[in-house]
């Protein structure tokens, strides 16, 4: 009858004021937008600090960072001849390899490839238009990777009723070749489109999705870009279905040194899939894994990001009808899995959850758009550790119908312990079900 109950964890004192977990009162970065698509934290005016940039209601607008996380007025960068965001895409890279960030626009309704050029400090010269897409089938997405093996990155558009993606091979802010990339399916394809180097030698590969639910892994196999292997990642029925792709990651959640796929925004529930390249030293199919209960809702709200609690990706996603309700887990090395979530009363309506640096301390904070026409990010303030652990006294052996057990101090000093089956410092275990089986 004795086993491992629950997994604890350890958070620094929090702000007095509204907050989530170990992330402090927010401040607004901006009000009034109706419906925010997609949130991006990135440099725009060089300062080496992470400025908004968003698109809502057919305009792509930003505003700049302090450096404190104070944001200035909203300026509009692109906006289209259509009221609704989703008829264009947009990416963030150094197209000219000058150490500005540009702009690249996929506008779907009017069928154009267009690039802003960022002239420096955030000025932006006329957009300049990479390619007239007139002719071809649906336009799902796009994304700027350097898939070719040269420093410069080149522009992916993701041709939705044929599956193909669209090449435009970039030399330093020249667009003069084009190629196209054809995945193993046949069919109209979600606009998930991620790169990187999943296979871990050395190139950047490319994963899509089918609408039948099956994931595909385009693998770059020469390193140039001019020879691609199709590897199915997941089977037709499994969990994992993305509904537009904005939310689709890779990033290495269980931190064994490759990356893995998630979507904590996924239409059915928040989900990861493990990637087994580092374990095995070859690429094979991915694991679809559950991360938590909720979600189920077409346009909840989820991310993944690395916050601070260990090494490994933590998860926040919205669950129920009003997406009333943030919920947050942690990847347990141990369990191999995410911990039970932690769930805290949010803002109204989250549509968005993203991370980034915005106040310079290293630490990713939290941002939130809301349906109350707000952006607002939240400052992690988990304290830094040296050595990236809080030390803790060892845990006693714990009976599945024992006493309450009271939860030693830990360091850094002034923590507070939370978690599921926890009260006051101290963890009942009749206020938990146990997460493992006993006997």
């Amino acid at each position: 009858m004795k086993n491992l109950l629950v997994t604890l964890l350890l958070l620094g004192p929090m702000a007095g004021m509204k907050g989530y977990g170990q992330f402090g009162a927010g401040v607004e970065v901006a009000s009034q937008f109706s419906a925010p698509q997609d949130i991006k934290a990135a440099d725009l005016d060089g300062d080496l600090d992470q400025d908004i940039v968003l698109r809502n209601n057919g305009a792509l607008v930003w505003s700049r960072n302090d450096g404190q996380g104070i944001f200035g007025p909203v300026d509009t960068l692109y906006a289209s001849n259509w009221p609704t965001s989703w008829y264009y895409w947009f990416d963030l890279s150094d197209i000219e390899l000058d150490g500005d960030l540009d702009v690249v626009v996929l506008n779907v309704q009017d069928s154009l490839l267009l690039w802003l050029p960022n002239t420096g400090g955030a000025s932006f010269a006329p957009a300049q238009v990479i390619a007239d897409l007139h002719g071809h089938g649906a336009l799902a997405s796009m994304i700027c990777s350097d898939i070719m093996g040269d420093p410069s990155p080149d522009v992916i558009v993701n041709e939705e009723t044929m599956n193909k993606r669209m090449v435009y091979i970039n030399d330093s802010g020249t667009f003069g070749t084009t190629d196209s990339i054809f995945g193993g399916m046949w069919g109209p394809m979600v606009p998930a489109l991620v790169a990187d180097d999943i296979d871990l030698d050395g190139d950047r590969d490319m994963v899509i999705q089918h609408w039948s639910g099956q994931v595909l892994a385009l693998l770059n196999s020469g390193g140039a870009g001019n020879s691609w292997t199709d590897t199915l990642m997941i089977a037709t029925g499994g969990p994992f279905f993305i509904n537009n792709g904005q939310n689709l990651q890779l990033l290495d959640v269980d931190a064994n040194g490759d990356l893995d796929l998630a979507d904590a925004a996924s239409d059915n529930t928040p989900v990861w899939a493990e990637n087994f390249a580092a374990d095995s030293g070859g690429f094979r199919h991915f694991l679809p894994q559950w991360i938590g209960p909720g979600g189920g809702i077409n346009g909840h709200a989820g991310w993944l990001a690395h916050i601070g609690c260990g090494v490994q990706a933590s998860a926040l996603w919205t669950g129920g009808p009003d997406r009333d309700t943030m919920r947050w887990s942690v990847f347990d090395a141990q369990l191999d899995a995410f911990a039970p979530p932690t769930y805290w009363a949010s803002e109204p309506g989250i549509r968005l959850i993203r991370t980034a640096d915005l106040n310079g301390d290293g630490a990713q904070d939290l941002i939130l758009s809301h349906g109350d026409s707000l952006v607002t990010w939240y400052p992690n303030l988990l304290p830094q550790q040296p050595n990236g652990a809080v030390s803790l006294t060892p845990f006693d052996t714990l009976c599945v119908n024992g006493d309450p057990y009271p939860l030693e101090h830990a360091m850094p000093a002034g923590g507070t312990w939370t978690g599921a089956g926890v009260a006051a410092n101290t963890y009942s275990p009749a206020w938990a079900p146990s997460i493992l089986p006993t006997r």
